[in-house]
């Protein structure tokens, strides 16, 4: 489950958010998401996310989001932790970061 990231008032895709491996018995998701690099720190990287989250939370009932994150990607994990996520573990060199909703 998908969405585009467009600023208002132009037609153009700068970035997505995403769900994925959804289990609505186990109330858990994974999140992603991705913004172009020109439109980094202009703040619709985190109101995409945190509308994802409401949604995730309200729509779908989810309890649990997971982030995984590349160690060396600061962008991601600061992201991440403004929006509320803890660092939980590290798999395969991806840092797992979590929410509960």
């Amino acid at each position: 489950m998908g969405w585009s990231v467009v600023p208002a008032g132009t037609d153009s895709i700068i970035g997505m958010v995403g769900l994925h491996h959804i289990d609505g018995t186990a109330a858990f998701a994974q999140i992603a998401y991705e913004i172009d690099g020109e439109y980094s720190g202009k703040g619709l990287a985190t109101e995409a996310v945190e509308r994802v989250i409401e949604h995730a939370r309200t729509e779908l009932g989810l309890l649990r989001l997971e982030a995984h994150i590349g160690p060396d990607n600061s962008r991601s994990i600061r992201l991440a932790e403004r929006l509320g996520f803890v660092r939980e573990t590290e798999v395969e060199s991806t840092v797992v970061y979590t929410r509960t909703l």
